[in-house]
Formats: structure tokens, sequence, C-alpha cells
């Protein structure tokens, strides 16, 4: 048995519905503050969605209902068949990684599971998305929308070296130590990290 601390600081961001554009952009938005104001790098889980659906539509940029197509054809595989695929091209050596299109509880439990947060952003002019997991925390903006620095300030509190999770690696599960229930992996695929 390992027991590692993760060095990686990984978040989430859920706002609204899945192809909402004024979601989309909030989403967007708020992780680019976490890019120019913390030195994040931006994911997308649904990238190679998208680009599966852009090879259906012959070359042109897909509609939102082959997108949706092409992701439901993929999770009837196994939930985890884009998070999986999306998780395996995150360039090892990014220590900051904000997801900015959590839709699924599968992409929730592996935020989390790899020790980040999921932010839910909600604004007057955004009509909340109905998620099947419950955020880490939730900010609420004004109908202008703007980005403050509360977002900044939850996620550098939450990986404040003071409250680090730890992680008890055993027989290829992953549980978290917290005070909360330990999460277990699932079949999740997990972000490398480093062994003390």
């Amino acid at each position: 048995m390992d027991i590692i601390m993760d060095d990686k600081q990984i978040v989430g961001i859920c706002c609204g519905r899945f192809g909402d554009p004024m979601a989309d952009k909030l989403c967007h938005d708020t992780a680019l503050s976490l890019v120019d104001g913390m030195g994040f790098k931006m994911e997308r889980f649904c990238k190679p969605v998208e680009e599966v659906a852009k090879i259906v539509m012959g070359g042109a940029s897909p509609t939102l209902q082959t997108i949706d197509g092409v992701c439901r054809t993929g999770r009837m595989i196994t939930e985890n068949y884009w998070l999986n695929i999306a998780a395996s091209r995150i360039d090892p050596s990014s220590n900051k990684i904000v997801f900015c299109d959590v839709f699924f509880s599968n992409e929730s439990r592996y935020i989390r599971a790899s020790g980040g947060m999921v932010i839910k952003i909600k604004c007057d002019s955004v009509p909340d998305g109905d998620f099947d997991f419950e955020p880490d925390a939730t900010v609420q903006y004004g109908s202008e929308c703007s980005i403050g620095e509360d977002v900044k300030k939850i996620v550098a509190s939450f990986f404040d070296a003071s409250n680090r999770k730890v992680h008890i690696i055993a027989k290829g599960e992953s549980q978290q130590l917290s005070t909360t229930q330990p999460l277990k992996m699932d079949g999740l695929a997990q972000l490398p990290v480093k062994r003390y």
C-alpha cells in the first residue's frame, strides 16, 4: 500500500444546461479566470466527443443534436468512455487543471478522486442545470454574470496545504482520507500522481 500526496490541483466548473451558449460562456469565462489569475490549464471533457461528431458530420461543424448523439453512443459502451479519452490526453506535467464543462456525475467523481473540487456557477440570466451530483461550492453572480474573485478565493482556500487530501492506493483502488465519506474509483481513470 502506498500513501501519496496528490500535488495536482484539479477544478471542475458546472453551470446551466448542456448546449446552452450562455452557460457555456459563463463556464468558459470562469475557467479563464483560473487560467489567467492562477496559472491553470483549461481542459474539456467534451473535446473528444466534439472531434468524433465533426467526423460524423463529414468535417463540418457538428450540431448540438449530433454531439448529443455521439456522447450518448460512447456512454452506452461505458459511462467513462469519453472521460477516459479526455483524461488520457492531459499533459502529465500539468499540475493545475480546470475542466470548464462538468455535466455528469462520473466527471465529478473523477475530479474528486483526483483530489480536486467542483464549483457550480449560478447566474440570474442562465437557467439552472439539473446535475446528478452536488458541487463542492456554489458561486452566485448577478445578472451581468461578471466573474469576480470569489472563485479564485475558493480554489486557493481548497488547495491550501492544510486542506490537501491524502490518497491511499491499495489493490488498484484509491480512497481519500477526509472528514467526508471516502471516494472509490469505480473504474475511473486517475491522473498520474507523484509518490513520496
